[in-house]
């Protein structure tokens, strides 16, 4: 798998520190993306929640309408 420096956009080694381009440092780059990857994984299951409560209401309010009209 080819990688390039997400500063600069040159091909570098798969064992780079540096880009030898532009300097940057690659490893403060994968630390960046490890964050971003689990702070987004973190988010994922205050979704879920939140969606399952909302299928939870929708299904309340459904049963609440058929058991009203059962009665009349």
């Amino acid at each position: 798998m080819e990688k390039y420096c997400s500063n600069c956009g040159n091909k570098i080694s798969d064992k780079a520190v540096f880009c030898m381009n532009c300097g940057v440092s690659l490893q403060d780059n994968i630390s960046k993306i490890e964050n971003q990857i689990n702070h987004e994984n973190k988010s994922i299951p205050g979704n879920a929640i939140s969606i399952a409560g909302m299928v939870l209401g929708i299904v309340s309010a459904f049963f609440a309408l058929i058991s009203m009209f059962m009665i009349f």
